[in-house]
């Protein structure tokens, strides 16, 4: 019986090593486990403040850095990635504003001075339109003048005529 209590003993011990085995695996999972959700939850506000500090317009050159390799680390690159992209649709805009502007700049210029030259051409149609109004009249006087002369001409002849037939008489 002392070799049956001495080999109940040792499955025992052998019992009790198993259960610390198992319970020394289990802690350190869990602790491992636990490990891992506090990195999670401490890392999860520096993400968020990040994404609102991208949201309010601040791309600053200073990459978002963490020491997650994993999907939080991905998360983080990935923020950076966004970062760098919207800072260059941004100058991408800005430069096409500025063109956009400078294009506006001359289109103006050349709008003023076309109605500079259209003024100009205006000016000129209308000193042509009196010059030609002034013609027109000295042209109808002169005719009139030269009908003037011509009925005054005839009117001579037709003196000169009957002077001629009282001279003849």
């Amino acid at each position: 019986t002392n070799l049956n209590l001495s080999l109940q003993h040792k499955k025992l011990d052998q019992s009790n090593m198993y259960v610390a085995i198992a319970s020394a695996i289990f802690v350190g999972i869990l602790g491992y486990l636990f490990y891992v959700l506090f990195g999670v939850i401490n890392f999860l506000p520096l993400i968020s403040h990040e994404v609102r500090r991208v949201a309010s317009g601040n791309l600053s050159d200073e990459p978002f850095v963490t020491k997650y390799t994993n999907e939080l680390g991905q998360l983080a690159d990935g923020i950076n990635l966004m970062k760098d992209s919207l800072k260059d649709i941004l100058g991408n805009v800005s430069d096409t504003s500025g063109h956009l502007f400078y294009s506006v700049e001359q289109l103006t210029t050349v709008t003023h001075e076309t109605e500079q030259s259209m003024d100009q051409q205006l000016s000129r149609i209308n000193l042509v339109a009196t010059a030609m109004h002034e013609m027109a009249a000295t042209a109808q006087e002169v005719a009139n003048n030269a009908s003037s002369t011509a009925s005054a001409a005839g009117d001579a002849n037709q003196e000169a005529q009957d002077g001629k037939v009282v001279v003849n008489k």
